[in-house]
């Protein structure tokens, strides 16, 4: 039997809205419950941060210990600019502290995220002289850090160390010594798995593991600090997810 075009038209008209609806529906769908090795938890955003304002968000808590450290927003530097600075002064002791006073749970996963550029990560021969990333565990103290420092006297070279508390001890640490990093922004991530096992990234590589060892649920902070004799960096892009 033969059926003119319009009858065809008419008899397909329906099927094609139903597969616009389904191909709507797959489209819209939640987001959040996907995800990848670098983000366990999904795409939900939790918090974000580029410092593009002229001052700190309220959710920070600006501090300078022992001398006259800095901290600022710099429009000149950035991911894009304007950025985060953190610095030092040039006595020892000092160090100039910026923490994100808004906790997180690590319960079904958490993964924070930062770009680091270091513009002076301290002296080999003073231990305090550092740039820190630290995911504070409120009530037991580190969970997870970082620490940036200069590898020797004169050198560009730096050595990071990599570190996983699981709630206290024993603990995991990675350092990689005599590095040179490349100039500019590197990102730093610390995710913690629903399984609540820990991982530090730099730029998207793997540079720890808590290698089975499960942390204690509990509310995370991220501190950013820049400590010891004129240690300095600046922070970009500061996101929070799971």
């Amino acid at each position: 039997m033969l059926f003119s075009r319009e009858t065809i038209l008419n008899r397909l008209l329906p099927f094609c809205g139903l597969v616009a609806v389904l191909t709507i529906m797959a489209s819209c769908s939640d987001s959040s419950s996907g995800g990848d090795p670098n983000n366990p938890g999904g795409t939900n955003t939790l918090y974000q941060d580029d410092f593009a304002g002229t001052t700190l968000a309220a959710v920070w808590t600006a501090s300078i210990f022992g001398g006259g450290g800095a901290i600022g927003i710099d429009t000149g530097i950035g991911q894009p600019a304007p950025s985060l600075y953190i610095q030092s002064d040039s006595t020892i002791n000092s160090q100039s502290l910026v923490k994100l006073s808004q906790p997180y749970s690590n319960v079904g996963g958490v993964s924070f995220s930062i770009q680091v550029q270091i513009d002076n990560p301290g002296r080999a021969d003073k231990i305090l002289d550092a740039i820190r990333i630290t995911i504070h565990d409120q009530g037991r103290g580190v969970q997870g850090l970082v620490t940036i420092h200069r590898y020797q006297v004169g050198s560009n070279n730096v050595n990071i160390s990599y570190d996983v508390y699981p709630g206290g001890y024993p603990w995991q640490q990675v350092k990689e010594w005599n590095l040179a990093l490349s100039p500019g922004f590197h990102e730093f991530r610390y995710v913690v798995y629903p399984d609540l096992t820990a991982k530090w990234f730099r730029d998207g590589i793997q540079r720890l593991s808590s290698l089975g060892v499960p942390m204690l649920e509990a509310d995370l902070e991220l501190h950013l600090n820049a400590s010891g004799s004129n240690a300095a960096a600046h922070f970009d892009n500061v996101k929070i997810s799971r």
